[in-house]
């Protein structure tokens, strides 16, 4: 088998139809080469461990008290703000949707 059946048959068997198309097009020997190099194992998996982070479960809906921004402390403040970053670092979230016309307040 030569280098350009081979990529090809790579590019079929992982379903890269348009690299395949270009491949079949214009048959040069760099796209040929660089097809070649790839580790389509390795970018398969990573493929699924992102979509494996996308399907995301929806654990646990509620409603959370309303706080006032304007109405905090500074200490406050920085107290959620801490809590929230420890959160994140976790690897953690949470969705909050509000009501039109509330503003928003970036923490400073």
């Amino acid at each position: 088998m030569n280098k350009y059946e081979e990529a090809t048959k790579l590019l079929r068997r992982y379903e890269q139809e348009e690299v395949l198309k270009e491949l079949e097009k214009n048959k040069k020997q760099e796209l040929i080469e660089q097809v070649l190099e790839l580790d389509f194992e390795k970018i398969e998996k990573a493929k699924m461990k992102i979509e494996e982070k996308e399907n995301f479960k929806e654990e646990k809906i509620e409603s959370i008290p309303y706080v006032d921004l304007e109405h905090l402390s500074q200490e406050e403040k920085e107290e959620y703000k801490q809590i929230g970053v420890h959160i994140i670092k976790q690897g953690k979230y949470a969705i909050v949707t509000m009501a039109g016309g509330q503003r928003n307040q970036a923490w400073t």
